[in-house]
């Protein structure tokens, strides 16, 4: 990336963070922990591994699982078990944690500061704007859901490896070995009725990907507006941001900031379905595309696929609205089966040209769909 760093040019705009280190973060799910042995202390840890780097979250098992000198292949099936339940919330993101860390860290990237408040109500009201307040006052419910989840930010456990060769040298961020608590607040107190107002930190995480410039305000506000039980909804607008960053970036790069040659792409729907964590308590910790092809009953495979499509098809309008893409075009694909011609018998002109045009509702196991993404105008650089 040459060390430019990109343009902001309204501050007041929400920033992004693009950088694989926290992408892979939020993708992590729970088929992939296991258990290491680190300073003699037994971990669960679920991590990832990049481009000359690891990064990941891990769980101490405490001792009331584990006393001292008793050893982890020694427990039954069950005890494990217990663990694994026990620690599993500090090993993965929720949306609704992923909808938060985004909130904290758009403040975060923007201040040069390292001490400065936040409240609730300034979550609330700057950032998810079209959530539903009583008056001034949040409401219990959602006071509640933002302690619970501020306090499960703080629970998480990080830790990143880097070595001689991650990134360019200018950026400081080669042979880089710690662990750190996610989040860390200072000084919380309450003002106001459903109001806490803290200062919080991300460390020396917070400070690699700031120094590492993965960041931009391509991605719509209204990724913050969704509610609370619809914040997968917010890790689309995130993944998908993502992408088309990277693809608007490659763009430039490769054929300057005025091309209109490669400005579109094929979307990966299904790497995208693997990227987004789930949203129903049956499937927390795996993704959508863990949810549909393994995990759910086949009756509601193309339900949950459907809807993860309409989602997609809600977040890329409010791209092109905004004017961060230029189009985007959805293709449907039709395997005809006996079935399917039996279904549309009377949808043929009598020319045997299929008349009928079909939209997501139709989306089943022999129709599928191909989005594509317009990108022009390109993104903005310093």
């Amino acid at each position: 990336m040459n060390g430019k760093k990109f343009v902001m040019k309204n501050l007041q705009s929400h920033v992004f963070v693009h950088d694989n280190l926290l992408a892979d973060l939020y993708s992590l799910t729970l088929n992939n922990i296991y258990v290491d042995k680190i300073d003699n202390e037994y971990y669960l840890v679920n991590k990832k591994r990049g481009r000359n780097y690891q990064v990941g979250l891990r769980a101490k098992i405490p001792n009331k699982f584990l006393p001292v000198g008793k050893d982890y292949n020694e427990l039954t099936t069950e005890k494990k078990k217990e663990i694994f339940e026990a620690l599993k919330d500090r090993l993965y993101f929720t949306n609704i944690e992923i909808l938060f860390t985004n909130i904290l860290l758009s403040k975060y990237m923007k201040l040069s500061q390292k001490k400065f408040d936040i409240s609730f109500k300034e979550i609330e009201k700057k950032y998810r704007i079209n959530s539903r307040v009583t008056g001034s006052q949040i409401s219990q419910s959602n006071y509640k859901r933002y302690i619970e989840t501020i306090n499960k930010l703080v629970d998480k456990e990080l830790f990143l490896k880097t070595n001689g060769n991650f990134r360019d040298k200018q950026y400081g961020v080669r042979n880089l070995d710690f662990n750190q608590p996610f989040l860390t607040l200072f000084n919380p107190y309450h003002y106001k009725k459903n109001n806490i107002v803290f200062s919080y930190s991300f460390g020396r995480f917070g400070e690699v990907l700031k120094l590492s410039r993965r960041y931009s305000n391509i991605i719509p506000r209204s990724a913050f507006c969704c509610r609370l039980n619809q914040s997968v909804l917010h890790s689309i607008y995130y993944f998908l941001g993502r992408e088309i960053f990277w693809e608007k970036f490659h763009l430039k790069k490769i054929y300057g900031a005025n091309s209109t040659r490669a400005n579109f792409f094929e979307l990966d729907i299904s790497k995208l379905s693997y990227l987004v964590q789930s949203n129903t308590k049956d499937s927390y910790g795996y993704s959508i595309g863990q949810k549909i092809n393994i995990l759910e009953k086949q009756a509601n495979k193309s339900r949950d696929y459907r809807r993860f499509i309409k989602n997609i098809n809600k977040a890329l309008t409010q791209f092109k609205e905004e004017g961060i893409i230029a189009d985007f075009d959805l293709e449907f694909i039709v395997n005809e089966t006996e079935e399917f011609e039996r279904k549309h018998e009377f949808d043929y002109d009598e020319q045997g040209n299929f008349m009928y045009i079909f939209n997501i509702d139709d989306i089943s196991k022999d129709i599928d769909v191909k989005i594509t993404i317009r990108l022009e105008p390109a993104i903005s650089y310093s």
